[in-house]
């Protein structure tokens, strides 16, 4: 069964007085993305979630969002003073003032955030965090799987109907051919009424133009692009770009029928072909 490129999967768990909470989202993208957000006392896992990631993600633009935060108000933990870069920043200011006759004023340039820092009594260690993110994954993955059951359902049935339609374009080509032979011989024989030609001759000239419009060629490669399309639909791992070759295969060919005959039930039916096929392709651009 495919599955959906989108998803979203959170996992959070309490130590002490920190909650570490994780959040992996996944939207379209033609290859797998890897973007982390994370505290910086935790920026040294970013190349392990990342590899975390691309053993279960094969595409998607993948985000992974962790946050710690206090369980509730505390007196737990400390807070420091960045005294080093306050001294850095005035300075810089002292030399930009005596070298240039420039007052700036250091709040304009500094946010308070930056030189104050809170630090969680409570220790997180890497098991704790890849832990969670993995959590977070699966249940991403489970989002991915039961979304691509739905996409499954209503590819399956918009192939069938494009199946379907195919077998009636098939069978009034089928019925229309001595049609326009006859309807080539008729029109031959009044351009070349002054012209002597036996009946034969006419009919090969027929036969010949018929032909050129004939569609069996196009409808057998089609009708073997939508076997091979239904039996992507149905099944596991990642097939969104096997799926749109074959739809613009499948385009190629509906485009070649149209253009062929002129028939007008074929061409109101390859009108509606190009329709479901274009509300498949939409679907596909969600496929992993």
């Amino acid at each position: 069964m495919i599955k959906s490129m989108t998803g979203f999967g959170s996992a959070s768990v309490t130590i002490g007085s920190t909650v570490l909470a994780t959040e992996v989202r996944a939207v379209n993208s033609r290859f797998l993305d890897f973007k982390a957000s994370l505290p910086k006392e935790l920026n040294y896992l970013q190349d392990e979630i990342r590899r975390t990631v691309q053993d279960v993600c094969i595409r998607g633009w993948v985000t992974v969002t962790v946050n710690l935060e206090e369980a509730e108000a505390s007196s737990n933990g400390s807070i420091s003073f960045d005294r080093r870069r306050f001294e850095q920043y005035a300075s810089i200011l002292d030399i930009i003032e005596k070298e240039y006759e420039c007052k700036i004023d250091l709040e304009k340039i500094i946010d308070l955030k930056e030189l104050i820092t809170t630090e969680p009594a409570d220790q997180i260690d890497k098991d704790t965090v890849m832990k969670s993110v993995r959590e977070a994954l699966g249940i991403l993955v489970a989002m991915r799987v039961s979304e691509g059951e739905i996409l499954t359902r209503d590819m399956k049935k918009r192939v069938g109907l494009l199946i379907s339609t195919l077998d009636e374009i098939k069978s009034l080509a089928q019925q229309s051919i001595e049609k326009v032979k006859e309807g080539y011989k008729t029109r031959l024989s009044e351009l070349v009424q002054d012209i002597e030609l036996d009946d034969s001759r006419l009919l090969q000239e027929a036969v010949v133009l018929a032909e050129k419009a004939d569609v069996s060629e196009e409808c057998v490669r089609l009708d073997s692009h939508l076997v091979q399309l239904k039996e992507l639909v149905e099944t596991d791992g990642s097939a969104g770009k096997r799926m749109n070759f074959l739809l613009q295969e499948i385009n190629r060919e509906i485009n070649t029928i149209g253009a062929k005959t002129s028939e007008i039930e074929i061409t109101r039916r390859v009108i509606d072909m190009k329709e479901k096929a274009e509300q498949i392709k939409e679907q596909v651009q969600n496929v992993l």
